[in-house]
Formats: C-alpha cells, sequence, structure tokens
C-alpha cells in the first residue's frame, strides 16, 4: 500500500486489509513481461541473502505491473485498453491459423492472457461477434470460397474447415448462406458458364 498510495487498483483491496479473516484470490495470469522476470529469478546465480534481496525486488516488480494492468483495464466490456485489443487480435491470429482443430475458448484466453467473458466481449467490439459466432462465420467463408474456386468434394472441404461430421457441416452452411452447400456448387458453377 505504501508503494502504491493512491494507485491501489480496488481489486488489491482484499489482500491489504489489515485483520480480514477471508480468504481472497486473485486470477493472476502473467503478461510476457511478467514472465520474463520470473525467468529471471529462476534463472539468477545469486544466493543467500542476495538472491532473498533480488527475489523482493521482483516481486515488488510484479504485484506494480499486475496493478498497472489492472489500473489500465476498463471495467466496462464496451472499452478494451491497447493490451486487450492487441490480445483480441493474437487470437483471432490463432484461432485463424488452427480452423481444422480449433482452440477451446478457454484454451485461447489462456494463450493470450485474458479471461474469457473478456475475451468475448473484445471478440464483440472489435469483429462483431463472439469468438465462437466469429469462428464459425469465417470457416463458413472459407467454405463458400472453396466450394466456388474448386472441384474438392464437400467432404473433404467440411473436414478442411474443421468439421468432424458433414452433416454438422451442411446446417451450418445452409443456415448461413440460405441454400445447401451442393445447391451452391451447383449455382455458382452455372453463373460461372453464363458468363
Amino acid at each position: 500500500m505504501r508503494a502504491l498510495e493512491k494507485d491501489l487498483p480496488a481489486t488489491f483491496l482484499p489482500f491489504v486489509k489489515e485483520g480480514d479473516e477471508e480468504f481472497s484470490l486473485l486470477e493472476f495470469r502473467p503478461t510476457p513481461e511478467m514472465r520474463r522476470l520470473v525467468r529471471s529469478v529462476i534463472s539468477s546465480p545469486l544466493v543467500g541473502s542476495m538472491r532473498s534481496l533480488f527475489i523482493e525486488g521482483a516481486v515488488l516488480q510484479l504485484i506494480a505491473l499486475k496493478a498497472s494492468f489492472l489500473s489500465n483495464q476498463v471495467s466496462s466490456s464496451s472499452n478494451l485498453n491497447e493490451y486487450e485489443v492487441a490480445s483480441v487480435q493474437r487470437a483471432y491470429k490463432l484461432l485463424m491459423g488452427s480452423l481444422s482443430t480449433p482452440l477451446s475458448l478457454s484454451e485461447l484466453a489462456y494463450k493470450v492472457n485474458l479471461g474469457e467473458k473478456r475475451l468475448n466481449s473484445g471478440f464483440k467490439r472489435i469483429f462483431g461477434g463472439t469468438v465462437f459466432e466469429v469462428y464459425r462465420n469465417e470457416r463458413l467463408e472459407i467454405a463458400r470460397k472453396t466450394i466456388e474456386q474448386s472441384d474438392a468434394s464437400l467432404s473433404k472441404i467440411a473436414q478442411h474447415i474443421g468439421y468432424r461430421h458433414y452433416n454438422n457441416f451442411i446446417s451450418a452452411f445452409t443456415r448461413q448462406f440460405g441454400v445447401s452447400p451442393a445447391k451452391y456448387r451447383r449455382h455458382s458453377r452455372h453463373n460461372q458458364k453464363m458468363e
């Protein structure tokens, strides 16, 4: 409290109340900067009291980094700070890079160091839908383009974009585009011949 003075984030208050018997847990997903700091402590050659002093300094730095991170977070889900925007964009790249073997929401959130709710709200803000909605729409758009541009079988296309069951792919595609993949292919081939 002395170190942070008036900059103490509200999230830290349960940890600094004297005489409080309640147990409090702070979700702590380290940022890359925090990870580097922890690695420096682990690999430090210092021993004895010098090591203790080094560790104490590192812990104070970790607290400062976490306090800064929490202070920058805006409680309103409609606003994102720079870190969250970068994390959401990184999550999008990870998601699009693993279409055939998708990451779960919890895996994705962990990889980009955001909570699941915050990641979903960030996706809504930036991409207009939840992680699952954006993922589904993007892979169906890839399927649509692939159907237009290639002779690959529809089942291969479904597998390529991560659908294990062909019938699920047909249902999702039909809901999204208003026509089954087979009819869409016939229609797009007909239009190509007319041009």
